[in-house]
């Protein structure tokens, strides 16, 4: 059987007429791992210096793609960085710094804005 690799359709395709060929397990994982094994790892590009099949994202079958991280995780996200930063630098005097420093009012607002921002995104 030939898998048609042309673009992410065509794979889940073929991939699913060798599930229903007998005995197909091990054919399976074999392309499966073949697969994985050689996609391109994604590169961060702007639109601007590259040429339209470097911005196809293959495994989601769109010519064009954009990927962001949501705000609320990504403010998260530098508190913790900035408590690792801390505890990077004073190393023993670590809980020294710590102590004087209240992040609880972040964390109780990034809650509040992360289960609005799910509760949107069911709603829609």
């Amino acid at each position: 059987m030939n898998i048609d690799v042309s673009d992410a359709l065509s794979l889940s395709r073929s991939l699913a007429q060798l599930k229903n060929e007998p005995k197909s397990d091990d054919k399976l994982n074999v392309v499966n791992r073949k697969f994985l094994t050689n996609l391109q790892q994604a590169k961060y590009v702007t639109i601007g210096n590259h040429d339209q099949e470097d911005l196809i994202h293959y495994g989601l079958n769109f010519n064009l793609y954009t990927h962001f991280t949501s705000p609320i995780r990504r403010y998260a996200d530098l508190l913790v960085h900035r408590l690792l930063t801390i505890s990077l630098k004073e190393k023993e005097h670590t809980r020294d710094k710590l102590d004087g420093l209240d992040y609880s009012e972040y964390a109780e607002e990034i809650s509040e804005k992360s289960y609005n921002a799910r509760k949107a995104s069911k709603d829609c």
